[in-house]
């Protein structure tokens, strides 16, 4: 029973944050169904209008086409979909709590818009950024979400991986201390030479650098 009640304490609110992200990509798409006309848009600021558009391809417009048709579709839904499974088994993998809201963003996302391609073939996008006459790609609130995932994803695995940026920092600082030359120890400055010890013995046992790197006879 504590077993139990431990699972469902686990996935109750990523659930419950999932459905909520769905149903406000729903509702959202539903009201511009209702109230605006297919193409039509309405001025909200100077660079945005709210614009009833319909979306036979996928994300941000890509391969936009009605032409495509039935096997089109149907194509776009199994990719979708079999990309959800995996994001969903990445999910229940991951122990970081950013990794794991990113893949929830993804996941409500691609959910919302796999229910469009269910129910009508098509997805509805709305949200219509425009510059000077050019427009950016129409997306809703589901792109946003996968969107928004994609990009706290990235920023999750730059911070787990921040010892190859030390890394790559750390060897960046030793090689402008031969200013693009060969490191070596005579070459140096006592105070230089005093530094380099100092990364040396910090960094070397956590393999972070390349043993090369810190061969002082290497020419």
């Amino acid at each position: 029973m504590k077993n139990t009640n431990i699972i469902k304490n686990k996935y109750f609110i990523p659930i419950l944050f999932t459905l909520l992200c769905v149903v406000i990509d729903q509702v959202s798409k539903h009201i511009i169904i209702k109230n605006i006309s297919q193409y039509a848009s309405i001025k909200i600021f100077s660079f945005f209008n709210i614009t009833n558009v319909r979306n036979y391809g996928i994300s941000f417009g890509f391969m936009n086409n009605p032409n495509y048709g039935y096997i089109t579709n149907i194509i776009f839904l199994f990719i979708a979909t079999s990309v959800l499974i995996y994001i969903i088994y990445l999910y229940t993998k991951s122990s970081i709590k950013i990794e794991r809201f990113a893949f929830l963003c993804i996941i409500a996302g691609a959910m919302g818009n796999i229910i469009d391609r269910i129910t009508t073939g098509y997805v509805i996008d709305f949200l219509d950024f425009h510059y000077n006459g050019h427009h950016f790609a129409a997306f809703n609130v589901a792109d946003s979400l996968v969107s928004l995932g994609f990009v706290i994803y990235i920023i999750s695995e730059f911070i787990k991986n921040k010892g190859g940026v030390k890394a790559l920092f750390i060897a960046l600082i030793i090689s402008s201390c031969g200013n693009g030359d060969t490191i070596k120890r005579e070459e140096l400055s006592e105070k230089r030479a005093k530094r380099l010890n100092i990364i040396k013995e910090k960094y070397k046992d956590e393999n972070i650098i390349p043993d090369l790197v810190f061969d002082d006879t290497s020419k």
